[in-house]
This record gives C-alpha cells, sequence and structure tokens, in this order.
C-alpha cells in the first residue's frame, strides 16, 4: 500500500493518494480509490500480466469533477479543452511496447466536459466565414476559443480504434453533434 500526500507521475499530480497493489503468478493488480486528481477524483483498478511472452493490460477507471486541460495536458499532451470533466474507461490491451498496446486496445470510454471550453480555435467564427469565404481547414489560433456548456462522447474501442456515434457540443453560440472513428 502506498500512502501519499502528492504523488508525481511524469508530468502529472495527484494528491492525496492511496494505491493497494498485489503481485500474485506474475499479475500486478493496483487499485486506486479517492485519488486526488486536478480538484476531482479518480477511481478505478490497472491490472498487468507479465505471466505469459507477450503481457497484457486492463484498465477499469472512472473519474469525476476533474478539470480537464491539467489533466489531458499532463497525460495525453493534449492542451485544447477544458472544464469539469467526468470520464469512464474500461479497456484491455497486450503487447510489448506502447505502440502494440494501442493497436489492440478493445474496450469503451466515455467523456463528458461541462462548463469550459475548446481552446485555439472558435468554431462560431469558422461556421460564419462558411456563408463569406471558403475555410481553410481547422486553423489554430491561440487567442480564440469556443465556450462550451457540454462536450461528451461514448466510444467503443475494438483494435485500437475507437468509434463513437454520440459527439455532442453544445455551447453559447454553437450546437452540433457527430460520428467518427479515432485510430489510437
Amino acid at each position: 500500500r502506498i500512502s501519499a500526500a502528492e504523488l508525481n507521475i511524469g508530468e502529472a499530480r495527484f494528491a492525496p493518494a492511496a494505491i493497494d497493489a498485489t503481485l500474485a503468478s506474475g499479475v500486478v493488480t493496483t487499485s486506486f480509490s479517492r485519488l486526488g486528481a486536478y480538484e476531482g477524483q479518480a477511481n478505478g483498478v490497472l491490472s498487468i500480466d507479465a505471466s505469459t511472452n507477450i503481457p497484457s493490460y486492463a484498465l477499469q477507471a472512472d473519474v469525476t469533477g476533474v478539470r480537464a486541460l491539467p489533466l489531458l495536458s499532463s497525460l495525453a499532451d493534449f492542451g485544447n479543452v477544458d472544464g469539469k470533466m467526468q470520464a469512464k474507461a474500461d479497456v484491455r490491451g497486450t503487447g510489448t511496447s506502447l505502440r502494440a498496446i494501442m493497436s489492440s486496445l478493445t474496450g469503451s470510454a466515455s467523456v463528458d466536459v461541462r462548463d469550459g471550453a475548446i481552446r485555439n480555435l472558435n468554431l462560431a467564427k469558422m461556421i460564419r466565414a462558411l456563408t463569406s469565404g471558403t475555410l481553410s481547414g481547422w486553423q489554430q489560433r491561440p487567442d480564440q476559443t469556443t465556450d462550451l456548456s457540454q462536450l461528451s462522447a461514448t466510444a467503443t474501442i475494438a483494435q485500437g480504434r475507437a468509434t463513437t456515434n454520440n459527439l455532442f457540443l453544445a455551447g453559447p453560440l454553437v450546437r452540433m453533434t457527430g460520428a467518427g472513428i479515432v485510430d489510437l
């Protein structure tokens, strides 16, 4: 059992932290509950089975009330979404490299961000520009944002590809739905 006032893993910071781990027959199972994470909490279980030549990994996680921007920036170098985030993941993968694990990933994930913004992009301005000129792709502008009331999606993950049919974005000036596939 590990307890700490603050736990730093790379750029990620968790406070307070309490983690329980067991090791039996080549399988490490780590559980965390009420892990302090960027003004919210995380609960979950991470298992690593190294008892075979190709290790397998499984993660079940539930985060609530977490600030999206610092969490996503520190864990995935993704700094374009901010707000209060709820997320769930139940994923499994196998492999001897990060690329192999990501390519084999299966499971499900959902995310819901409320009362925040999409940074570096003004969707309402882009939509207005469609009526007066040609849109030349997603132009990142560090000085622009899209306010959002809600950004949510649920994805099914198979063979390293996340598929969603219920992407939803709502804000004071924009309301969008979408579907798509992301190759992780």
